[in-house]
């Protein structure tokens, strides 16, 4: 009987973890979809200097996202890489490959 109730304590304290993850990550999955609908509203700027995501080579580790130095520019949209705020991409991932 009490291996029993550490183990509905064990599920309850992973399941609530994992429901508070899967809402943080939409929260923020959100904010980049905001961010990605603002930033094609000014795409003014010269598109040859955005990096060059390909869907199928991209394998969502989001280190794209977490070096690139302009901040926002990359974000991470259903577990790929995309460009959300291309006007303020200066030009640092001139010809990479991502």
């Amino acid at each position: 009987m009490d291996n029993l109730f550490s183990f509905l304590i064990a599920v309850a304290i992973i399941g609530g973890l994992l429901f508070y993850d899967l809402r943080e990550e939409n929260k923020k999955s959100a904010k980049v979809r905001e961010s990605a609908e603002r930033g094609k509203l000014r795409s003014d700027g010269p598109q040859w200097q955005h990096p060059h995501i390909d869907d199928n080579y991209c394998m969502g580790c989001a280190a794209c996202t977490m070096v690139c130095p302009e901040g926002d520019v990359l974000g991470m949209v259903g577990g790929k890489a995309m460009i959300i705020n291309g006007h303020k991409c200066i030009g640092h991932g001139l010809r990479i490959r991502l």
